[in-house]
């Protein structure tokens, strides 16, 4: 099999997927610019656009950057070769999806659940390496997850990246504003978590028994936990709502990008991948065509 086949196989099915690629990207463009923008006090339920800015109340770090932040990607890469080709093969990739953060406008805060999240967000830190030590953080980073570059670390290229919103940073979602799904267990256990502690606490045992006959009998505790309930179901109103991914037909995306340069940069992207796409499959697929009707 010629070289000219392949990379024309390779040229055809390539183009199709970027084809493809492009309408899943025009999808997300034309729900982008459908969906009007909402303030978090007059949101509704159901698919909203917010724009904001960050918040937690105990900022992650960033692990490689060390910035505070509210929500952090990063990749680790090594550079291979094989034969006369080489890339870059993805060795470890995480993300902080499962720590909600806000986002805050000037009418409110809403709770952001980044898990399951299409994320647009420019490189905050990439460096390569091949060679010598590694910076502090990333050294540190590698050993608490154990990744581990083998014997001949010292010598592999290798490439860190990282992309992350950062606390007071202005940022864009587009998400299904719900009932948060785990509310009544998260409500549950902190109800029992507050009777624990009465119970671990000899004043509050002896302040509910309001009988004053030295126990406390069945009415008392069932209205001690009422009251817990009711302290619990309280704590947790203001995070009723979050904004988190929906339906496997939902869009649910956030960026730290303005939703002006997020829709002109999904029209470029967009037109690359259509245009460019579809350009590759029909050139690779008229040589294909042509090359098994020359040999019939």
């Amino acid at each position: 099999m010629s070289d000219a086949l392949v990379l024309n196989a390779v040229l055809s099915i390539g183009g199709l997927v970027a084809f493809v690629l492009g309408f899943r990207k025009l999808g997300t463009l034309r729900r982008i610019e459908n969906t009007p923008t909402s303030a978090v006090r007059s949101m509704p339920m159901g698919l909203v656009e917010l724009h904001g800015v960050a918040s937690l109340e105990e900022p992650l770090t960033g692990p490689f950057t060390g910035k505070p932040v509210a929500f952090w990607k990063v990749t680790v890469e090594e550079y291979r070769r094989s034969g006369r080709h080489s890339r870059w093969v993805t060795r470890h990739k995480a993300s902080s999806a499962d720590e909600p953060f806000h986002l805050e406008d000037e009418t409110g805060r809403v709770l952001i659940l980044p898990d399951g999240a299409e994320t647009h967000l420019p490189t905050d830190y990439r460096e390569k390496y091949s060679g010598g030590s590694l910076p502090l953080l990333v050294e540190t980073y590698l050993r608490e997850r154990n990744i581990g570059l083998g014997w001949f670390g010292a010598f592999k290229r290798l490439r860190f990246t990282e992309r992350h919103i950062e606390v007071g940073q202005p940022f864009y979602v587009h998400g299904l504003a719900q009932e948060r799904p785990d509310l009544r267990r998260r409500q549950r256990d902190r109800a029992n978590e507050i009777l624990r502690d009465v119970k671990e606490d000899p004043e509050a045992i002896d302040a509910l028994d309001t009988n004053r006959d030295g126990r406390v009998d069945d009415l008392e505790w069932e209205q001690a936990r009422q009251d817990a309930v009711t302290q619990a179901h309280s704590e947790s109103a203001s995070d009723r709502v979050v904004i988190a991914k929906g339906g496997p037909r939902d869009l649910f995306l956030v960026s730290d990008r303005s939703e002006h340069e997020l829709v002109r940069r999904l029209r470029w992207e967009t037109f690359g991948y259509v245009f460019g796409g579809g350009g590759a499959f029909v050139a690779g697929t008229a040589y294909l065509v042509s090359w098994f009707g020359w040999l019939s």
